[in-house]
């Protein structure tokens, strides 16, 4: 069938799961190779790809890579990780896809295709009447790959249109289980919202393959009932306390390995769980967080909104600044106008700090006023439906020294060559250094302390970030805050901070409110 709209959308490969597969009885699954698989630069899979494949074979999906490229580096990846290849492929022609199917003996309706193509790899797929999956390109900075990528981008909206994208977070969370992880504890807020799709304020969550149940005491059991679709909720009152229901979930899904969140837990709460639940804790943390690292569109436009609440409540709170308030009454006007502007909540407590006090990137607001000649740096963000936002503006009161003046600009300069090497793939640390090279060329690298930025979305501090130590790509859809300082001790310093969302070429910059040094 002639058709350039995709069956099924994704990401990226590995959110594709065994199960997944199973629900839509596809025993073989073919791969687009470059693009799909690793970058066209590379050659190396990364682990994540490494475990995919894994968990895969072990589940006992059949995988072949059906590619049109006619260079080694395809068999030569097939033979190195045993993964069955046919290259020369023709797609969208179906020579390629005939050859895998006959090898395998597998009849048309239990194979698929994912690739990153539409004019290929999904229109070949639909062509050969198997299914289509398609996953973004994770590479996208030719350019060749920018002109197709605008010519799919209405096919791409019309299958978003449909809802073809059909993976919801708990299926996410449940594509991670495999026999050394058969199940998934989740007591942090944050991760069992992001599993639930609702914030409960207390409660834990475990999820496995063939089930998912959430328990909550009499104050949430109503709203989680009311509200939470994907799991079985349960009042522990009513079953005994938590432990006891854990062990009945560990009990009736089989699990024998609990992933757990490492990084939420005392180290009493472990020994506690460890002790009294029937099944062995595995840490799962770096894995959790690889999935809330990219944001899907529903995310984005939750933290696009938060941004405005707090663009918005700049605005306004500069007309409030005036000389002789303390920094405390700043910070007062400041939340007020956070959430006069729809703010559902703080991201975290404001920093409001003035004068010599700017030196420290944390300070905290306290009773010092406000004169003229003052640097002024406001951090602060607000949580809208469960998302964060961040900014900082660093204003002056009355005037600034030439000494301010220049300080601020290399700080605005900083920032804005790290927004304009941020894109998807690109490491954290080249993103951190191309800020940092600024600040050190103009004299000022011992006063830059911190790194260029932090990941955020339901928590202000998530990963990955953007300093010296990550060296793994960022993600498609990471959202970044962009933040160099100079913080000069005893004097005065500078923050300028906003959000970006990573694309496949660039950047985009959520945060509205000006960056030229406002002198009020």
């Amino acid at each position: 069938m002639l058709s350039f709209l995709p069956r099924f959308l994704f990401d990226r490969l590995t959110q594709i799961t065994p199960e997944f597969l199973q629900t839509h009885g596809i025993r073989l699954l073919m791969m687009d190779f470059d693009n799909t698989m690793l970058p066209y630069t590379y050659d190396v899979p990364d682990e994540a790809l490494l475990q995919w494949l894994r968990k895969m074979q072990s589940a006992g999906v059949q995988l072949c890579i059906v590619s049109n490229s006619r260079k080694p580096r395809v068999p030569e990846f097939s033979a190195r990780y045993g993964v069955d290849c046919v290259t020369h492929a023709q797609k969208p022609f179906s020579h390629g896809i005939r050859i895998a199917l006959a090898r395998y003996g597998t009849e048309r309706s239990a194979a698929a295709l994912v690739g990153d193509q539409i004019f290929t790899d999904t229109l070949g797929a639909n062509l050969a009447g198997i299914v289509s999956l398609q996953v973004r390109s994770i590479n996208n900075h030719n350019v060749w790959l920018k002109l197709r990528h605008v010519l799919e981008l209405p096919f791409l909206a019309m299958a978003k249109k449909r809802r073809v994208s059909i993976m919801t977070n708990l299926e996410k969370y449940r594509s991670l289980l495999t026999c050394d992880s058969n199940g998934l504890l989740l007591t942090s807020r944050y991760n069992r919202m992001y599993a639930a799709e609702f914030d409960i304020a207390e409660g834990i969550a475990i999820v496995s393959k063939t089930g998912a149940r959430y328990f909550t005491d009499s104050r949430y059991i109503e709203s989680a009932q009311n509200n939470i679709k994907n799991f079985e909720v349960i009042d522990i009152a009513t079953r005994g306390g938590y432990v006891v229901c854990l062990n009945e979930a560990i009990r009736d899904f089989g699990i024998q390995n609990l992933g757990y969140e490492e990084d939420y837990i005392t180290a009493g709460e472990f020994h506690g769980y460890e002790e009294a639940l029937h099944s062995y804790l595995t840490p799962m943390q770096k894995e959790l967080n690889a999935f809330r690292a990219s944001k899907e569109q529903w995310e984005l436009d939750r933290m696009v909104k938060a941004q405005e609440i707090t663009d918005k409540a700049f605005t306004e709170v500069c007309t409030r600044i005036h000389e002789g308030m303390t920094e405390k009454e700043l910070c007062a006007e400041l939340i007020y106008c956070l959430y006069k502007n729809g703010g559902e909540g703080l991201s975290f407590d404001p920093i409001v700090v003035s004068g010599p006090n700017t030196s420290m990137p944390h300070g905290v607001p306290g009773e010092r006023k406000l004169q003229k000649g003052d640097f002024i740096t406001m951090d602060f963000g607000v949580l809208y439906q469960g998302y964060c936002s961040d900014m900082t503006r660093t204003v002056a009161l009355g005037y600034a020294t030439d000494e301010m003046k220049e300080v601020y600009n290399t700080v605005l300069k900083a920032q804005l060559a790290g927004l304009a090497a941020s894109h998807a793939g690109v490491t954290g640390k080249e993103v951190d250094s191309a800020a940092r090279d600024v600040i050190t060329a103009a004299g000022y690298g011992p006063y830059f302390g911190h790194s260029y930025g932090h990941s955020l979305g339901l928590e202000i501090h998530e990963a990955p970030n953007c300093n010296q130590r990550n060296t793994e790509p960022m993600p498609l859809h990471a959202v970044c805050s962009a933040e160099p300082g100079i913080y000069i001790p005893g004097k005065f310093g500078v923050r300028i901070e906003d959000v970006a969302i990573f694309t496949e070429d660039g950047c985009i910059d959520i945060t509205h409110s000006p960056k030229e040094l406002l002198i009020l």
